[in-house]
């Protein structure tokens, strides 16, 4: 996977050894006298301990590692400010030559959440696909590194991606003491987390965290941005930051990845998506409505009461087509992608619907339900705490947030919100079952440890 080379100190402290060697050889072959066997020897001795003491050296730091962290942080954060000025909110996603037809993976920073499709790359700004900003990751220079000057060859299939991080960060450029790789399922669709114990940048991590909780997903720092565009070019799927944290002992720095499965396009042909199209049959027709959007939309409608859940996306697409104002299409047709088990494109459906009417309570409680389904809990409670505020009485939210906090390992708070699904819903069906599971863990953080015995 990768060719170690040797720096010049290096280099001359394994001269030296190897000197020592030939002049101990040649004192015990030749038995030249005495003295000048007494001489090699010593000079052999000497030798190695200079030997030893340059290859001690040779790792040694030019640079405090807390000044080289903080070099690349006004730059990072120049970025988040930038895009935010733009009225771009989310994470980054790392796009490999497969999505853009680019020779190396870029960074994209969409207008909205982004789902893994097609996007044509001319400058700074996409000409096709979805609106955003596109720059280079700002850990390509350190790729350009690897593969250049220590001839790292990028594996050929994704079960050597965690090797080569650990390989990176261990070895080669020696950040940390350690790092701790977890994936959750495949390569497709599921989240990599990678901890790096003792890591040694760490300095910049706490100043960008302090300015921004935000700007390392928005903008991820070098180190970050290597490793998800690396994971990006072996396995060609697009990767995105989705939380980066320090431990409690601000030593160690965690970073979870999620990779978006490859999309497939869910359109069918032309002719199946005519009006009232032989596709659905003369019973399931709805009648024609003097709005060609609403048509289409009571059409999808209907196939979604029939399961027919990709029919139901193209005609929910017709009406956005014919008018992309209707708050209620939008809506629509994030539930049907949510069935579907398409959760980013869904939650892109809820913004749109909540960019024209963002006081309708249950599309933020469906946009939560999504973000859960999708790994976002902490975004899914931010969702369910806005529908709160519009309706607090709906015991369906109060119960999906409670499922969330409870994924996010917030127990106390889980009870709660089970609690205001109880007092809302006393029947409300599995609430009870839940906030029983999160009252016992909520009781095993806050008990303490049993004293030992007296013998």
């Amino acid at each position: 996977m990768k060719l170690h080379q040797l720096n010049k100190y290096s280099s001359a402290g394994i001269l030296l050894i190897g000197a020592a060697a030939v002049f101990v050889a040649i004192a015990i072959i030749s038995s030249p006298g005495e003295f000048i066997g007494a001489a090699l020897v010593l000079s052999g001795m000497v030798f190695v301990m200079t030997g030893l003491f340059m290859l001690s050296f040779s790792q040694g730091e030019p640079f405090d590692p807390l000044f080289v962290g903080l070099l690349p942080v006004q730059g990072c954060m120049n970025l988040c400010q930038i895009v935010s000025d733009l009225g771009i909110s989310g994470n980054a996603y790392f796009l490999p030559p497969r999505v853009t037809g680019e020779t190396m993976v870029v960074q994209f920073n969409p207008n909205l959440l982004y789902n893994g499709s097609t996007v044509s790359v001319t400058g700074s700004f996409p000409q096709t696909g979805p609106a955003g900003v596109i720059t280079k990751p700002s850990g390509n220079p350190l790729i350009q590194d690897l593969k250049k000057k220590n001839m790292v060859i990028l594996p050929d299939n994704e079960e050597n991606i965690i090797q080569l991080l650990r390989e990176i960060f261990g070895e080669i450029y020696n950040l940390a003491e350690k790092v701790s790789v977890h994936l959750n399922g495949s390569w497709e669709g599921n989240t990599v987390t990678l901890t790096f114990h003792q890591y040694r940048l760490i300095g910049g991590c706490k100043v960008m965290a302090e300015e921004s909780a935000g700007c390392c997903t928005k903008n991820p720092c070098p180190a970050c941005s290597l490793c998800g565009a690396l994971i990006s070019e072996v396995t060609g799927k697009v990767v995105t930051l989705q939380e980066c944290s320090m431990g409690s002992s601000f030593r160690d720095v965690t970073a979870v990845f999620l990779i978006l499965p490859n999309l497939k396009d869910p359109r069918v042909a032309q002719d199946t998506i005519n009006r009232f199209s032989d596709t659905i049959d003369p019973s399931e027709k709805v009648a024609i409505n003097s709005d060609a959007a609403d048509m289409w939309n009571n059409r999808g409608n209907v196939l979604d009461e029939l399961g027919r859940y990709s029919d139901a996306v193209v005609s929910y697409d017709e009406a956005i087509a014919i008018n992309p104002k209707l708050y209620e299409v939008w809506n629509n047709r994030g539930i049907v992608l949510r069935k579907l088990g398409r959760y980013a494109e869904a939650v892109a459906s809820y913004d749109r619907a909540i960019s024209l009417n963002p006081d309708d309570a249950d599309v933020w409680n469906s946009r939560g339900y999504a973000l859960n389904e999708f790994g976002q809990h902490a975004n899914a409670v931010a969702s369910y705490d806005k529908a709160i505020s519009l309706n607090p009485d709906d015991a369906d939210v109060w119960y999906n947030r409670g499922n969330a906090l409870t994924k996010l390992d917030r127990y106390s708070e889980a009870v709660a919100s089970f609690d205001k699904t109880i007092a809302i819903s006393p029947d409300y069906a599995n609430v009870q079952e839940n906030r029983k599971n999160a009252g016992e863990q909520q009781d095993k953080e806050i008990r303490p440890p049993n004293p030992p015995r007296r013998k």
